[in-house]
């Protein structure tokens, strides 16, 4: 199941009731529920689990020449001294 999948589940549940009832159901705020509707929120975990779901990751190997996102900004924040050790900003 991707992503799609949920959305579709979502967008079927809507058929029978407004948004806001839908978010009730769900228990997620209306206007999340419509930021989701609208590609702009990706699903949280209280969505997930009212449809039953849960968030599974997983990686591939990016093929050669691939274009490669900028690390998690926690990752980012550590900085490889001189000693070799990698240290948080937060020192």
């Amino acid at each position: 199941m991707n992503s799609e999948d949920v959305w579709y589940m979502v967008v079927q549940k809507l058929n029978d009731t407004t948004q806001r009832e839908l978010a009730d159901e769900l228990g997620v705020s209306a206007s999340y529920l419509n930021d989701y509707l609208h590609f702009r929120r990706e699903p949280g975990a209280k969505l997930l689990e009212a449809l039953g779901l849960q968030r599974v990751v997983t990686y591939e190997r990016a093929p050669p020449n691939a274009r490669v996102d900028r690390p998690d900004a926690a990752l980012s924040r550590q900085v490889r001294s001189d000693d070799g050790l990698c240290h948080t900003g937060e020192e």
